[in-house]
């Protein structure tokens, strides 16, 4: 495969969430599913198609929000984390990357986990989608590149 093949692509509307960075947003003291689902409801009704990829550990979430992430996106539920705790990170930028999409996390430093040289860093960089929460509302930061794809490749949702 070229090396650079993949970088020149242009991104997909997919986004894949990191369910635990999401749930544990600043300061919050135990996985709050609410803060999740708001997230993957605020992609959920975007104006424009997105596919959705929901990265969580596996006992992060109760059953009856467990269904709703099932409507809502493509879960990926990781397992032993208390084995390698960066698993689910490592699972987010290989859909990620498999995807060609973008990422909602506060972790900058995702690329880390990157082992490989087919993707750059910068890669992984300009695909994170950073957030924060106002008044219990998802707020996303949404990068350059984020932009540029909804005004070159992909047409509004039909309603």
């Amino acid at each position: 495969m070229n090396q650079n093949k993949k970088q020149n692509e242009a991104p997909q509307n997919v986004v894949v969430i990191d369910g635990r960075n999401v749930a544990y947003d600043h300061g919050v003291e135990s996985f709050n599913e609410s803060r999740l689902l708001c997230c993957i409801r605020y992609f959920h009704s975007y104006s424009y198609e997105v596919e959705i990829h929901t990265i969580i550990p596996l006992w992060g979430i109760n059953d009856e929000n467990l269904e709703k992430l099932y409507e809502l996106s493509h879960v990926h539920k990781v397992g032993d984390l208390h084995l390698d705790k960066e698993r689910d990170d490592k699972h987010i930028i290989g859909t990620t990357i498999i995807e060609n999409g973008f990422y909602v996390s506060l972790d900058k430093k995702m690329y880390k986990h990157n082992k490989n040289t087919l993707i750059e860093k910068s890669w992984l960089n300009e695909r994170r989608i950073g957030f924060k929460f106002i008044d219990e509302q998802f707020k996303p930061i949404f990068p350059n590149l984020w932009e540029m794809m909804i005004e070159n490749n992909h047409p509004p949702k039909r309603r």
